[in-house]
């Protein structure tokens, strides 16, 4: 079974990361601005490196909350009036 993942955004900046299992993520921005000793250099397909501001972690291991908020994002959107 793949694992399941939940990326929560507000304001365009992630709040938070949660999964089912234990999972490590990156997260890689080539549009923010960070301190000059926070770039990374990322490298990409055409064999040259990105400036990014880049961070890993640990998702938030709660299995109960990603079934419940895969379940509402599934669901088919209320018609409003």
């Amino acid at each position: 079974m793949k694992p399941k993942i939940v990326i929560v955004v507000e304001g365009g900046v992630i709040q938070g990361v949660l999964a089912d299992c234990e999972v490590e993520y990156v997260v890689i921005d080539y549009d923010a601005d960070c301190d000059l000793a926070d770039i990374k250099y990322i490298p990409q397909d055409s064999g040259d490196d990105a400036a990014a501001c880049a961070y890993s972690g640990d998702a938030e291991t709660d299995p109960g909350r990603v079934r419940e908020l895969f379940e509402a994002a599934n669901t088919p959107a209320k018609e409003t009036a």
